[in-house]
């Protein structure tokens, strides 16, 4: 004489692909120094399936001479280097997006006469001390090429020079923690040899 109903309700949730993830692991850091005409490229690329879902470009050129093992999500290409910063750029797509990732090799040619190189790799995030809270500081690296002295090298922040910076002129790297005064700071790093100069610019707000 009764009757009765019953519901099932049924969540979907669909199998959403997640976005490409493109990381170089050599070199480790942009303005890496190479002595050699060639270098090897490894990068970490997940979330993609085949090579062609991978773009290779040196110096702004597509190379297509590189392998990619799916498996374990790894880029290998080995490259030819020009004399002087080296662009590498990869580009990683799949249906739910795009990722790239960019770095820098820089290439000494030996017997080559060549004007500095200045490659500013990265400025750090102030940091405050508490007990002076209108003071910062932050940490710059970079590469310098071509440059055999630390007395070619010229580093400023807002006009006033620093001295207290350390330079390796075997591999070409250098770095330098400095103080931050409140407001806009514009750093400058120049290198000048007989062979010509060049700088590059940085403004960090604090």
């Amino acid at each position: 004489d009764g009757s009765a109903t019953d519901f099932v309700v049924i969540n979907y949730e669909p199998n959403v692909q997640p976005k490409p993830e493109v990381r170089f692991v050599q070199p480790a850091k942009a303005g890496s120094l190479s002595r050699g005409g060639t270098s090897e490229i490894i990068a970490e690329i997940k979330n993609v399936t085949a090579k062609s879902d991978i773009v290779l470009k040196v110096n702004n050129a597509t190379n297509q001479d590189f392998t990619f093992d799916a498996a374990k999500g790894e880029l290998r290409a080995q490259i030819t280097l020009a004399a002087g910063v080296n662009t590498i750029g990869i580009e990683a797509t799949n249906n739910a997006g795009t990722d790239q990732e960019t770095t820098t090799i820089l290439f000494n040619r030996v017997g080559s006469v060549q004007p500095p190189v200045v490659t500013i790799s990265s400025v750090s995030q102030p940091t405050t001390n508490p007990l002076n809270p209108n003071v910062g500081r932050s940490t710059v690296i970079a590469a310098i090429e071509h440059v055999s002295s630390k007395d070619q090298i010229t580093f400023s922040i807002n006009g006033r020079r620093i001295s207290d910076f350390s330079f390796n002129a075997k591999t070409g790297s250098f770095d330098c923690t400095f103080e931050l005064e409140r407001g806009e700071n514009n750093l400058k790093l120049r290198a000048e040899t007989p062979n010509g100069a060049d700088e590059e610019t940085r403004t960090i707000n604090f």
